[in-house]
């Protein structure tokens, strides 16, 4: 499980939640899956302190926990990140293509600046996505407008990934866009991170 983390100002109580259940998650999935690697992928944009800090795949989840604790949401500015430069670290990382199970949690509230160039890069990074059998799980937060709906439900499709948003249930951030679909079922998000990768990993519900 890869988790992608936009890092900038905004996504702060994203970033706390995260801190506090990431281990509990992991240490909830079910046992008959062996074999557990983490890494993470923290952004912001081009002008910032970084624009991609990276973390490859490790089964010590202490390890993982301790590195997300240390780090903290900062910068961005203007509204778009540099979603394109984390696709490209996080899909570039030491991902086992025998893994029953790869997934990759992209958490954030904003999208790429969509430049001609950056929508190539995209693409090329779902089709490498696709290759791999890396399914994407799009984590919308608060303050996501309609063109992050839009772009993560692409991301999600086409990797045969599963679009998640936050809901003003979750307490979390600030208001959440109304989603486009009345047809949804308000899920802890503890609980849901848990469900998604036991039925990827093949365990029986």
């Amino acid at each position: 499980v890869m988790f992608t983390i936009d890092a900038t100002g905004s996504m702060g109580d994203e970033m706390d939640y995260l801190k506090s259940e990431l281990k509990n998650i992991i240490g909830r999935l079910d046992k008959r899956i062996n074999k557990k690697r983490v890494a993470l992928t923290f952004y912001r944009d081009t002008a910032d302190e970084f624009v991609v800090k990276d973390f490859d795949f490790n089964t010590n989840i202490d390890v993982v926990k301790d590195i997300l604790a240390s780090q903290n949401a900062d910068g961005g500015g203007d509204y778009e990140e540099a979603v394109e430069k984390a696709l490209q670290t996080s899909l570039s990382k030491s991902w086992d293509l025998d893994a029953r199970s790869k997934l990759l949690l992209l958490l954030l509230d904003a999208p790429p600046h969509l430049t001609q160039e950056n929508v190539s890069v995209i693409k090329s990074q779902i089709q490498i996505a696709q290759e791999k059998g890396i399914k994407i799980i799009p984590i919308v937060a608060s303050d996501a407008d309609k063109t992050v709906e839009f772009l993560m439900r692409f991301f999600s499709i086409s990797t045969n990934g599963t679009y998640v948003f936050l809901t003003d249930d979750s307490g979390i951030g600030n208001d959440h866009l109304e989603p486009t679909t009345p047809d949804y079922k308000v899920e802890k998000l503890n609980d849901l991170i848990v469900r998604l990768i036991e039925k990827y990993s093949g365990v029986p519900s």
